[in-house]
C-alpha cells in the first residue's frame, strides 16, 4: 500500500486469481423518495454509521429514535448499523431544510454530525457556541450518543451562508469541522492563522 495506491506483486501464475475479497454484506438504504448517502465511518467496534440527506417520509427513522417523523423538505439522516449489516437505530436531524454532510466517532461510541441547516428553531441546545442562526444558511454540529439520543448541537456561522462538509474527532476527543462560508463575522478567534476573510470568494 502506497498512498492510496494498493498493488499486488505475485510469481508467475497459471489459472484463475482472484483478488477481489468476498462480499460481506450490502443494503440499500432509502424511504419512498429520493435518498443521499454523503458519508460513512466505522467505530472501534465495527458498527457503521451513515449520514446524508433525505426526502423520503418513510423507511427512514426508528420507532424510539430521536426524530421519527419527516417534516418540511428535506431532512439530514443518521443511521447505524451492526458489523454484520443489522440496522440498530436511525433518526432524522433537523427542522425540514437540513442536511447530514460527515459523521465521526469518539473513544467512547459517540457519534458526530455536521451539515447545513436553515435554522428550525429548537434545533441547537442551550449553553452550546451559537444557539441562533446568524444568517440565512449556517453549519451545525450535533452529538448522540452511543444509543441514537442527542446530547448537545450547536449552529456555527455567520451573516451569510455557511456550509459545513467534513468532520474529525481525535483521541481526546477535539471536534474538528470545516466548511466554506461566505461571512465575514463570528467564524475565526483572535490570533488564529487567518483571522480576517479577503476578496469576493468564499473562504474555506
Amino acid at each position: 500500500l502506497s498512498g492510496n495506491e494498493l498493488s499486488y506483486e505475485i510469481a508467475p501464475y497459471d489459472g484463475d486469481l482472484t483478488i477481489d475479497p468476498d462480499l460481506q454484506w450490502a443494503t440499500f438504504y432509502g424511504g419512498n423518495n429520493l435518498d443521499y448517502c454523503n458519508s460513512v465511518v466505522v467505530d472501534a467496534s465495527n458498527n457503521v454509521y451513515v449520514c446524508g440527506t433525505t426526502y423520503s417520509y418513510y423507511n427512514i427513522a426508528t420507532a424510539g429514535a430521536y426524530s421519527e417523523v419527516f417534516m418540511g423538505s428535506y431532512r439530514a439522516f443518521l443511521a447505524r448499523f451492526s458489523s454484520s449489516g443489522v440496522r440498530q437505530w436511525a433518526t432524522y436531524y433537523g427542522g425540514g431544510a437540513d442536511g447530514g454532510a460527515a459523521i465521526a466517532t469518539d473513544n467512547l461510541g459517540n457519534v458526530y454530525m455536521t451539515g447545513t441547516t436553515y435554522g428550525y428553531p429548537g434545533m441547537a441546545t442551550p449553553g452550546t457556541h451559537q444557539t441562533t442562526v446568524n444568517g440565512i444558511v449556517d453549519a451545525y454540529l450535533v452529538k448522540f450518543n452511543s444509543s441514537g439520543q442527542r446530547q448537545w448541537c450547536t449552529y456555527y456561522g455567520g451573516e451569510d451562508n455557511d456550509d459545513a462538509k467534513a468532520l474529525a474527532v481525535d483521541a481526546s476527543g477535539h471536534i474538528y469541522v470545516a466548511g466554506t462560508t461566505y461571512s465575514y463575522y463570528y467564524m475565526s478567534t483572535a490570533g488564529a492563522h487567518h483571522p480576517l476573510r479577503r476578496g469576493g470568494e468564499p473562504g474555506q
